[in-house]
C-alpha cells in the first residue's frame, strides 16, 4: 500500500491528482452516501427501492454522491431515521437530508 509522506497520494492538490482530484472526492461521497442509506434504511445502490427510483444509473450515482456530501461523519442514526422512508422520492430525500443538516449544523 501507499507509505505516509507520498505527496502525490496524501495531498489532493498536488499536481499530479488534479485530473483525477474530483472523481476522487465524488467516488468518496458516493460510497459514504450508498454506505449510510443501506446501513439506516436499507435504501442503497442495490435496493429495490434504488431500483425503482433511477432509470440511468448517472442518475442514481449523483443521488448517493448528494447524500454523501449531506450527511456529517458524526451523525447519529437516531437524529435521521424517523426522517426518511422508502415510500420517498430521490428527490424528497435530498430534500429532507438538506433540512436534517441544517438542523445539525444549528447545534455544532
Amino acid at each position: 500500500m501507499n507509505s505516509a509522506g507520498q505527496v502525490m497520494v496524501d495531498n489532493f492538490d498536488a499536481p499530479e491528482l488534479e485530473p483525477v482530484k474530483e472523481s476522487f472526492i465524488n467516488g468518496a461521497y458516493f460510497i459514504y452516501g450508498h454506505t449510510q442509506m443501506q446501513s439506516i434504511w436499507e435504501m442503497g445502490y442495490q435496493s429495490q427501492w434504488a431500483h425503482a427510483q433511477f432509470k440511468q444509473r448517472k442518475n442514481k450515482n449523483h443521488f448517493y454522491a448528494q447524500v454523501g456530501r449531506l450527511i456529517p461523519p458524526d451523525i447519529k442514526n437516531e437524529m435521521v431515521n424517523n426522517r426518511i422512508n422508502e415510500k420517498m422520492t430521490s428527490n424528497q430525500i435530498i430534500s429532507q437530508l438538506k433540512t436534517i443538516s441544517g438542523d445539525i449544523n444549528e447545534y455544532i
